[in-house]
């Protein structure tokens, strides 16, 4: 694609720094509209902990405010509104890589009718709008249909990534609308960290390479375990996790890499995906081949250990995509139909595991799926780059209308 040399002025919602899978998209949204604009500003909405991380990678951070901020008097709120508005009417563009946002579990559907209402009113002021592919639906609660339509009238394409979604936004605003496109998540063509960063990592666990053990990476996710009955290692979901990895360990003499892919670049006291892997750690005191990777990562290094191991299990959709995307063979232990349309796109439907079944049924899932690895990878070798493909012509055609 050619270069321009118009510094045009984009601004990227729905990522951070905290979420891996957040962090993905918006650093290979970035590296997709300078490939175009090499002279672009880009804004990115992220909290304020992630100004300077957002400073390193060449964003002009602007504060992404949260249910968090609901503390906030009347008159910061409707200055906070003012700045927005401000800065909308001085953007060429918006892209926005919210992976999962619009449907009734983010409700209520009050929320997006205003988004829809603040777009409208800047008339001729308003920038151009791109949803990248995201998961959408359902849209069932009272109200919420009519809010996406006006979130959908008010962009210039909103990219839906598998067949559920696809049937919700349908459902919402009719089939073949001009606005409405299909395409794999941008994740996909994310790049790893180079492998010797993953090789490193995992060194310092003591888990080297040609040790003859499985290596196998399980990322826990605090959506799931909030979701499930019990707290701390009396959880359903946890005590579901620490049952496939005793199975992992007696049946498949694996070693174990705890990874998580939300982490607080604060070391706060709030919980992350890290204090999940560390109940777990505790449920293993004493085994050496259990070992959480405790620190704060990069995207990039992240898919680099992952890159290393020989199979993962994962609640986290954009680690699978981290696994998937480099033919490592993963199983998914979701919550949503996002899960499941992701494994069947790859060419592996059959690896979802429902953690809730009962642990006979867990484990023999678990053996009927490592048993096929070999079978697996051929399947990836033929689909990942497939689907790289579709989600880089989306990201192509994103860059193209922005200026």
């Amino acid at each position: 694609m050619n270069q321009s040399s118009k510094q045009v002025r984009i601004g990227i919602s729905g990522g951070e720094f905290k979420n891996k899978g957040a962090e993905a998209m918006l650093l290979t949204t970035s590296r997709a509209v300078r490939d175009v604009f090499p002279r672009a500003v880009l804004y990115a909405w992220v909290a304020p902990t992630e100004f300077a991380e957002a400073r390193h990678h060449g964003f002009v951070p602007v504060r992404r405010y949260t249910g968090q901020d609901g503390g906030r008097s009347a008159v910061n709120r409707v200055l906070g509104k003012m700045r927005t508005l401000l800065l909308y009417s001085r953007l060429h563009a918006i892209v926005d890589v919210g992976g999962y946002q619009f449907g009734d579990p983010w409700g209520p559907a009050d929320k997006f009718k205003s988004r829809a209402k603040v777009l409208r009113s800047l008339g001729p002021l308003r920038p151009r709008i791109y949803y990248l592919p995201q998961a959408w639906g359902p849209f069932e609660l009272p109200g919420m249909a009519d809010g996406i339509r006006g979130i959908i009238e008010n962009c210039n394409l909103a990219y839906v990534r598998d067949r559920v979604s696809m049937q919700a936004v349908e459902g919402a605003v009719g089939r073949d609308h001009p606005h409405i496109r299909s395409a794999p998540d941008i994740a996909w063509n994310f790049p790893a960290a180079d492998a010797s960063a993953g090789t490193r990592l995992l060194a310092q666990l003591g888990f080297t390479a040609g040790s003859g053990r499985l290596t196998i990476c399980v990322t826990p996710n605090l959506r799931v375990y909030e979701r499930a009955q019990g707290s701390g290692l009396d959880n359903e979901y946890l005590q579901a996790l620490i049952s496939m990895i005793s199975h992992f360990l007696e049946r498949w003499d694996a070693q174990i890499v705890l990874l998580g892919h939300e982490m607080l670049p604060d070391n706060s006291q709030i919980m992350d995906d890290r204090s999940l892997c560390d109940l777990i750690v505790q449920a293993f005191a004493g085994n050496d081949r259990v070992a959480h990777l405790n620190r704060y990562l990069p995207a990039g290094e992240i898919k680099s250990v992952i890159g290393r191991c020989q199979f993962v299990v994962s609640s986290r959709f954009h680690c699978l995509i981290a696994a998937l995307s480099q033919c490592v063979p993963a199983a998914a232990v979701g919550w949503s139909h996002k899960y499941d349309e992701l494994m069947a796109e790859a060419g592996l439907g059959g690896n979802v595991i429902q953690w809730a079944e009962g642990t006979a049924a867990v484990k023999a899932r678990v053996d009927e799926i490592l048993g096929a690895r070999d079978q697996q990878q051929a399947i990836l070798a033929a689909s990942v780059p497939v689907i790289k493909e579709s989600a880089a012509a989306s990201l192509r055609a994103v860059a193209a209308g922005l200026g």
